[in-house]
């Protein structure tokens, strides 16, 4: 059994609000302590990252990936994600901010549970009862860098910075445009012109504003990490469907 694009969409867009909704009961009350973390209300320096890794990218991206193997290309995402890593870090120790301030906190790390649980689901769905050899093989090793390595740029250091600048729909809405330039240089690559601004306007809504507000509740990248290489996985595995 394959799921056709649409009904795959429609589960892993189910799968997000269910874990936006855990999120939300769970930190009912709670702050985001995340923000008092960062010393200064300044976007300057991390808006400056942004746009660095994003040309960074884009040089990579347009000036010959296309060109290279599959070996090739998964050397790049690793690179790529290491050189997020190293820069996001940095700037957060240069700046003298907290560790848990770029979404690395301890804090709620054990509901990383609750984003495990659509993939869970899903292959208990007809013709897929506990197949793990289908989902080994449709596991990504440098996806899973890359995804870890965005989450920690987007949400872990820019949206928590933007939004104590200009306050949180600002922020969300800012970080979330961000994420979605981001993913320009991928997409230009992939997809048919016509089918480019579908998709942009779809990371911006889907992983960039309620990624956004299920990061404002849960306080760590930990389980929006894991729930994107999931939705890498399901596309590939579930829908026959290949973005990464």
């Amino acid at each position: 059994m394959a799921f056709s694009a649409f009904s795959l969409l429609i589960y892993l867009l189910g799968s997000m609000v269910f874990c936006l909704i855990a999120m939300i009961m769970l930190r009912s009350g709670a702050g985001f302590a995340a923000f008092s973390g960062v010393r200064k209300k300044d976007p300057v320096v991390p808006v400056a990252v942004f746009l660095f890794i994003l040309a960074v990218s884009t040089l990579i991206r347009f000036g010959g990936a296309s060109h290279l193997g599959q070996s090739g290309k998964d050397l790049l995402d690793y690179s790529l994600a290491a050189l997020i890593a190293v820069v996001v870090v940095s700037a957060c120790l240069i700046r003298k901010d907290t560790i848990g301030s770029i979404g690395l906190s301890l804090r709620g790390a054990e509901n990383f549970v609750f984003f495990l649980m659509p993939a869970a689901a899903l292959m208990f769905f007809p013709g897929h009862f506990l197949n793990w050899n289908l989902i080994a093989e449709s596991f990504s090793s440098p996806v899973a860098a890359y995804a870890f390595a965005e989450e920690l740029l987007i949400r872990g250091y820019l949206q928590t910075r933007l939004e104590k600048s200009y306050g949180g729909n600002t922020g969300l809405f800012a970080a979330s445009a961000a994420y979605t330039l981001l993913q320009v240089p991928m997409a230009v690559g992939s997809l048919r012109p016509a089918a480019l601004p579908a998709y942009l306007f779809g990371s911006f809504i889907i992983w960039g504003c309620l990624a956004g507000m299920i990061y404002k509740k849960s306080g760590n990248i930990y389980g929006l990490t894991l729930f994107k290489i999931f939705w890498d996985i399901a596309l590939r595995a579930f829908g026959g469907i290949a973005l990464g």
